[in-house]
């Protein structure tokens, strides 16, 4: 839906179009244009810069949190492993313990605790 009038526009624009961004005739167009072009492009590389930046940000807060439950389970199963040799010990009537592991102190042994953690590490409540 052109009309006679947007048809001779059409080729002024053009023109104006070419006169001041593809082809600028005088000195300061010229050097807006190279500035414009310069101004792009080191926006462009600054935004994928931060792009990869905050990438690597996410990996090594995944790696933190990774890092943070291993431990939690590293510690789960010497708990477990101790509880399990003080079991061993008391079936099988062994008289002489060490005197830090007397099984039944009157608290819950440490492993509760470091399950719990890891429990609501896993499950993502927070800590309570």
């Amino acid at each position: 839906m052109t009309t006679p009038i947007t048809e001779e526009r059409i080729p002024r624009l053009r023109k104006a179009f070419t006169a001041t961004v593809v082809a600028p005739r005088t000195i300061r167009a010229k050097l807006i244009r190279i500035l414009a072009v310069a101004l792009v492009i080191l926006l462009a590389l600054l935004g994928l810069s931060a792009a990869r930046q905050l990438g690597d940000y996410e990996n090594a807060s995944t790696t933190a949190a990774d890092a943070h439950l291993s431990d939690a389970l590293q510690g789960f199963i010497h708990e477990h492993q101790k509880e399990r040799g003080l079991t061993t010990g008391y079936v099988g009537g062994r008289a002489r313990r060490s005197p830090g592991c007397r099984p039944g102190e009157g608290r819950p042994p440490p492993w509760v605790s470091v399950a719990g953690a890891a429990d609501r590490r896993i499950s993502g409540s927070p800590a309570g």
